[in-house]
């Protein structure tokens, strides 16, 4: 997700609300017309920030993972994905909710001295932005380590 997300560009709520069926792996396309918002405790789709419907390019490396994810997760469930599904769900299977999907990043880059690292924020970034670079950098770097 943190890949998608940083190849995407898409706003913290439209990933949290992308299904299935806007996917084009084949063509490499997602087309976003809706997004999960959390209003009074409770998760609710509506249209995006701006209202409008677009379509987004996908490199090819993450339809090829897409494909593999949605694969997996399909066999793991015994019955193929449906239209309606949500690409990326919470652990125990229901949508992610945007506020909690940030505080999960947050504490994924909690430093050795269990500081949480700061970055600047660029005018016309958001902070969700900031995060999931500095996650994927953060795994990146953890991979190599381990090699």
């Amino acid at each position: 997700m943190v890949r998608f997300a940083v190849a995407t560009g898409l706003r913290p709520s439209e990933r949290c609300g992308l299904r299935v069926g806007p996917l084009n792996l084949v063509k490499g396309t997602v087309e976003v017309a809706e997004a999960l918002t959390v209003i009074g405790g409770r998760t609710e789709v509506g249209p995006t920030k701006s209202y409008a419907r677009r379509t987004v390019g996908l490199p090819r490396s993450i339809c090829d993972d897409l494909g593999e994810f949605l694969t997996r997760r399909a066999q793991e469930r015994q019955c193929p994905p449906s239209p309606d599904d949500y690409v990326f769900t919470a652990p125990r299977g229901g949508p992610l909710r945007r506020d909690l999907l940030l505080k999960r990043f947050t504490t994924f880059l909690m430093t050795p001295s269990g500081m949480r690292t700061k970055a600047a924020t660029p005018r016309r970034v958001g902070p969700e932005t900031v995060v999931f670079a500095s996650a994927a950098q953060a795994l990146a770097d953890r991979l190599t380590a381990i090699r």
